[in-house]
């Protein structure tokens, strides 16, 4: 995650685009510490991500936001969340 985040870095800096990171279940691949990195990584860099988790705990890191949008998919139904 810190090398995708060094380069989306770099591509905004050089570029002068704001890329979108996707990221997919998350909590497979960070603890919480971890993740609680990578989001202020993500606000520091001003970035637009979308990030997939299957464990709610993750959600709650994110929340803080003001712009964050929580959306819960469950057997194909989408749902706004808190």
């Amino acid at each position: 995650m810190a090398f995708e985040v060094a380069q989306i870095a770099y591509v905004k800096k050089v570029e002068k685009v704001r890329p979108v990171l996707l990221v997919d279940d998350l909590s497979t691949e960070l603890d919480l510490a971890g993740i609680r990195r990578l989001f202020s990584l993500i606000d520091a860099l001003g970035l637009q991500a979308f990030v997939t988790s299957v464990l709610e705990t993750v959600a709650v890191h994110i929340q803080s936001a003001a712009t964050v949008r929580l959306f819960h998919v469950k057997q194909g139904e989408i749902r706004r969340g808190r």
